[in-house]
């Protein structure tokens, strides 16, 4: 009996085929079912064309030596800084900030210099796209001047500073926040986000772990990773979408700058 049933199946499954009279069988009938459609990405927000940021250049005397604006045109962010005569100095370069600092502070950290070699100084402005650098400057704190190529003497009558502080503007920002969904959730450590939080004056930053990812990371906290690069817009090193071990992240939308702090430990 055994074998005689070892010998039917084969023949029931390979010759078995529904007659015409029966409907279609329910386990072999194709179903087709709809996909949901992906989330689509929120839109940043682009200000109109118009100011969104104003100051007013000093020098360490108090001076003041013009107007600075950030302007907005066809969706760029344009920097306008007035180009005051600074004497005696070979190279003069425009530089922004993102974080306080004071003019006779020598080598400032969070200063980022806009090129290199100076500027034109036959011009009466120096004008600058920002969004070349940066989809959103709005971090920014401040617009300055550092002088560089300096000689001997030059750096002994600054006490040694090899880049002094010129002049400095502390910008003042109209703009909308251009991602005003990107606010975060910890979901507690996972795989590839296994580091840790904490308060600083009540913004909240994450220490990354050894065998983080950028894609996790982002998934923990429950926002994009544009979200996660847009509130660390200045990292060192700067690899998108790379976690470096011990690194600090910042996950406030309104603590976007300090980027010194963004060194790994």
């Amino acid at each position: 009996m055994v074998a005689l049933a070892a010998m039917i199946v084969p023949s029931l499954t390979g010759c078995f085929a529904p007659s015409a009279q029966m409907g279609p069988d329910a386990k072999t009938q194709e179903r087709v079912v709809a996909s949901p459609s992906p989330t689509p990405e929120p839109t940043p927000a682009v200000p109109p064309d118009g100011t969104v940021a104003t100051g007013v250049l000093v020098d360490d005397t108090g001076s003041r030596l013009g107007e600075v604006s950030v302007d907005v045109k066809d969706g760029a962010y344009w920097l306008h800084l007035p180009l005051p005569a600074f004497e005696g100095y070979e190279e003069i370069t425009p530089a922004l900030s993102d974080s306080p600092f004071t003019l006779d502070e020598c080598g400032a950290a969070n200063i980022w210099q806009l090129g290199f070699g100076g500027v034109d100084d036959t011009k009466e402005t120096y004008d600058v796209q920002l969004s070349t650098f940066y989809d959103d400057p709005s971090f920014f704190t401040s617009a300055l001047y550092v002088a560089t190529g300096l000689s001997p003497e030059q750096e002994e009558a600054h006490d040694g500073c090899w880049q002094p502080i010129l002049a400095k503007a502390d910008l003042h920002w109209t703009a909308p926040v251009v991602r005003p969904w990107a606010q975060v959730e910890d979901a507690g450590p996972a795989s590839g986000a296994r580091g840790t939080t904490e308060m600083v004056d009540a913004r909240l930053l994450y220490t990354t772990a050894g065998g983080d990812t950028w894609a996790s990371i982002a998934a923990r906290f429950g926002v994009s990773e544009d979200d996660l690069e847009w509130m660390n817009p200045i990292r060192i090193p700067g690899d998108e979408r790379m976690a470096y071990a011990r690194q600090v992240l910042n996950l406030d939308p309104e603590n976007r700058g300090d980027s010194e702090s963004r060194r790994p430990q």
